[in-house]
């Protein structure tokens, strides 16, 4: 077995934390944590202490576990009111107090160290802890967000002015003290803290000053899910990702469709470029239609992964997300993890508690407000979610890829893309820089049927992408941000491989 430890992330701050576990003898899962921790502090458009998280998590051959932390409404939510206060709106409002929904990520590092981590917990908090009190450069994808956010309106450029500072628009550097100390009160009394703790009356008294019905049984009543993959095989690999309510079935119906469609040649990895894009816009519009009308924690992963499903033009969509999320990718030859952790949208709900440092994340704004929806919005309910971490690993179990990505609604197109060169001979280099293409609900006037495509993908794919479209095709310039950041550890040959998508301000570290 190669022990080769790796990790890739979006930030080298984050990836740098990792290599700081790995090199004090700890392992992915403590790389992983501390990684994140890392980009709550230098990513804060993307995620947060107050967001959720998912992770894939595979030992040796055992089959990999999916910790699920994401986090639900509160149970005096009064979805009634809303609908009144709100008349006419399919979806729960996109920013601003009902929008958030209890953070998962805590609780989701408490397992993960717990049961995988061999550091003391202290130790993996401490880059992070570093980062936020001592300061860091505002990183270009950050720069774009705070811009971007302060033009979208009176609540955006309050909580940019709140967040970074009256001279946000001259800022090159920041930190944040209160975040700081919040990470330090985690480290000395454990993660468990932000939910029972003195940290849980902070985060409670915030939440409540916002939206009253928060009580502190809503914090300390959450605990994470840990259950199965949901997986499919193709061209002698097995792909493993998240079941409901994360959209990984939207990346394996997708290949399931193109054994479908290909047979041998899908079963031997000898699939053309033109041939992946020709499937691409239906597989991937239906699916979007499925995930914004019936994915929920209650749907069967049966219904979801049935390709004969009619096609649905009935749904409302949810609003489009910035892709502001991050993945963190990290194996040491034992343990492999893919973790993706999420505000949802660029600075998730725009409320910021300034006494704990804390963004919270927008999730809840996926929940419908139409009784009659699988998605209605009710208490202790989890919202659908983008999340979706994937694993790859060969018929004795071993895993060959850990694959995780930002991208909001395009994660499981990203992994595609990603999957499909990686086990047609593509290296992590190629496949994280490859031109790439999204369709469905990326902007706000997009439709399931939207095609972005960046400028230097292929004349010949994009023509086979127009053609399944050709009213509705947007194009974008290369290495276009919003098309989600990459990152991929390949452990199929002699050398561990690693790379970091060079849309981002990350690395890839292999030792």
């Amino acid at each position: 077995m190669n022990n080769q430890r790796a990790v890739s992330t979006a930030h080298t701050l984050a990836t740098e934390a990792g290599r700081r576990m790995y090199e004090a003898d700890g392992n992915a899962v403590d790389a992983a944590i501390a990684a994140d921790a890392v980009l709550t502090v230098v990513y804060p458009h993307n995620t947060s202490l107050g967001g959720d998280l998912i992770a894939l998590v595979a030992t040796g051959t055992d089959a990999p576990v999916l910790v699920d932390g994401f986090g639900w409404a509160p149970a005096g939510v009064d979805a009634e009111a809303w609908r009144t206060e709100h008349p006419g709106a399919e979806r729960v409002p996109a920013r601003g107090p009902k929008a958030i929904t209890l953070p998962g990520t805590a609780r989701g590092w408490q397992f993960l160290h717990s049961t995988y981590g061999s550091l003391p917990w202290a130790d993996v908090l401490a880059p992070a802890i570093e980062a936020a009190r001592d300061g860091f450069e505002i990183a270009p994808s950050v720069r774009k967000a705070i811009d971007t956010t302060a033009k979208a309106g009176d609540h955006g450029l309050r909580f940019v002015e709140g967040f970074f500072g009256p001279d946000w628009a001259t800022r090159t550097e920041f930190s944040n003290p209160a975040l700081a100390a919040t990470y330090e009160r985690l480290a000395a009394a454990g993660p468990a803290d932000f939910y029972e703790g003195e940290l849980a009356s902070a985060v409670l008294s915030y939440l409540r000053s916002i939206r009253p019905e928060w009580t502190a049984e809503d914090l300390s009543d959450y605990e994470v899910r840990t259950r199965g993959s949901l997986s499919t095989t193709f061209a002698g690999h097995t792909v493993h990702t998240g079941p409901a309510p994360c959209q990984g079935f939207s990346f394996l119906r997708f290949l399931e469709g193109l054994k479908l469609d290909l047979g041998a040649e899908a079963e031997a990895g000898s699939v053309t470029e033109e041939q992946i894009a020709g499937a691409w816009v239906e597989s991937f519009a239906r699916s979007d239609m499925l995930r914004d009308s019936i994915l929920t924690e209650g749907v069967a992963d049966e219904t979801l992964m049935d390709l004969g499903l009619p096609q649905r033009d009935d749904s409302v969509p949810t609003p489009p997300a910035d892709g502001d999320t991050v993945g963190v990718a990290a194996s040491d030859g034992t343990l492999s993890i893919s973790l993706v952790q999420s505000l949802y949208s660029g600075f998730g709900a725009w409320e910021f508690d300034p006494a704990t440092g804390i963004v919270f994340q927008n999730r809840g704004s996926m929940f419908s407000l139409d009784p009659a929806s699988p998605q209605f919005v009710s208490g202790r309910r989890r919202p659908p979610h983008t999340l979706m971490p994937v694993l790859v690993t060969d018929a004795d179990g071993t895993v060959e890829l850990v694959q995780s990505t930002m991208g909001g609604k395009g994660q499981a197109q990203i992994h595609a893309r990603l999957f499909m060169h990686l086990v047609q001979g593509g290296t992590p280099d190629e496949a994280v820089a490859l031109p790439r293409w999204v369709s469905g609900v990326r902007l706000p006037d997009d439709t399931p049927w939207s095609v972005n495509i960046e400028e230097d993908v292929p004349a010949a794919v994009q023509a086979v992408l127009a053609a399944a479209t050709p009213e509705d095709v947007k194009t974008t310039a290369p290495l276009t941000d919003w098309m989600g950041h990459a990152n991929v550890i390949d452990r199929r040959g002699p050398e561990v491989l690693a790379a970091s998508d060079p849309r981002a301000d990350g690395s890839a570290w292999v030792g």
